[in-house]
């Protein structure tokens, strides 16, 4: 899904306003793995995607056009839904990755997998109901409201990840970097 044409094409756009719009993303085949591109346009807009029909074991990626800036340019905040994949602990995706390096990024319910995540300073959410088996953090900083089995940072982040741990968090392992880098744990 890559630009405003193929995004009208497979979505249905409800509550579209000047800061916010939502995407339901539905029609998805069995072995369909997903790829949106947020638009260039969207560079503040806060973008729920609800993906009604995705398959088990299907893998997610969520990034900018390609083109964009390393930086990044979209700086709103992404909410993403999983419906179908919440009822059954045994039903996920076989991973997410998202490229947001400017945005907020939050999870709900549903089982996301193997989740690589790079955002803004501002935070990768994982929400209550929201299952990751591993957190890989690219850049960006954690909050767990939900269960996360292990986070740790992805291969060449050399930056301090704050791991905030609401009090229904459930979070097996916190790895901590090489040379004595750690995660900082708040509660």
């Amino acid at each position: 899904i890559d630009g405003i044409a193929e995004l009208q094409a497979v979505m249905t756009a409800n509550g579209d306003s000047e800061n916010s719009v939502i995407y339901y993303v539905n029609g998805l085949s069995t072995e369909e793995d997903v790829e949106v591109n947020i638009p260039d346009n969207f560079v503040a807009k806060d973008v729920t995607f609800i993906f009604n029909n995705i398959k088990h074991g299907a893998k997610l990626t969520v990034k900018e056009v390609d083109g964009v800036a390393a930086e990044g340019r979209y700086a709103g905040k992404v909410y993403m839904q999983i419906p179908n994949l919440k009822k059954d602990e045994n039903l996920k995706l076989a991973s997410t990755t998202i490229t947001l390096p400017k945005a907020t990024i939050e999870l709900s319910e549903g089982n996301w997998g193997y989740l690589v995540g790079a955002s803004a300073p501002n935070t990768i959410i994982i929400g209550e109901g929201a299952i990751v088996e591993t957190l890989e953090v690219k850049a960006g900083n954690v909050e767990v409201h939900g269960t996360v089995g292990t986070i740790k940072p992805a291969e060449g982040n050399t930056q301090t990840i704050i791991v905030t741990l609401s009090e229904n968090a459930n979070v097996t392992t916190i790895e901590e970097k090489p040379m004595g880098r750690k995660s900082i744990i708040t509660k």
